[in-house]
């Protein structure tokens, strides 16, 4: 993917690191940043119908509540245990998670503990886009590349705090941020960080 003047000016508001960055000048997540944008359009393209027909699917597949719960434990810091039941999960496919999803910014290590991201990505462990297109919905798509996406760049994100300051290149990036999906990224001496505390911060849980 090339991205030329036009493409980056027209990427949005800067994401948290880039902020915190901004001294290296070109941003080393640009491409995430373009992926995260498609990412919310798609979102943004869901519409009322689809939504509602996703909230009343009474027996989905098994890959259907399994994408809608790390998309809802990423997007509101919800409790893994809070919407372990479809029928917990379900609830919360509203308007309101829409509009969570779109101003969410995965690189705010302060609005949201890596716990959250490292649980949706256990959850989505041994699924892909595939999956999803062929035993899901529009919805459910746009759900599971909007989380697969937040996770790379709160990834790519911690890469580059650790870096900042030494070699936060796009070259150290590519080769020791590009992390799968996969892989847990526990770092040593951050252990800590990735405790699954299952809390919600900065905001109160929403019903």
């Amino acid at each position: 993917l090339l991205l030329n003047s036009t493409d980056i000016l027209s990427l949005g508001k800067p994401l948290k690191i880039e902020e915190e960055i901004q001294s290296l000048g070109a941003s080393p997540i640009l491409f995430l940043k373009s992926l995260w944008g498609h990412t919310l359009d798609s979102v943004g393209r869901i519409t009322p119908d689809q939504l509602l027909e996703l909230a009343r699917y009474m027996h989905p597949p098994q890959i259907i509540p399994v994408v809608v719960q790390s998309t809802i434990i990423v997007a509101l810091g919800k409790k893994p245990s809070s919407v372990e039941q479809w029928s917990d999960a379900r609830e919360k496919v509203n308007n309101n998670l829409l509009k969570k999803m779109r101003s969410f910014d995965p690189t705010d290590k302060k609005k949201r503990k890596k716990a959250f991201f490292i649980r949706a990505e256990k959850l989505l462990k041994g699924y892909g886009a595939r999956d999803v297109l062929e035993k899901g919905s529009y919805p459910t798509s746009c759900f599971f590349s909007w989380t697969f996406a937040a996770i790379l760049l709160r990834k790519n994100a911690d890469v580059l705090r650790r870096k900042y300051g030494k070699d936060a290149t796009v070259t150290s990036v590519e080769e020791d941020g590009m992390l799968s999906a996969e892989d847990d990224n526990t770092i040593e001496g951050e252990a800590d960080d990735y405790v699954d505390n299952d809390e919600n911060e900065s905001e109160p849980e929403e019903a």
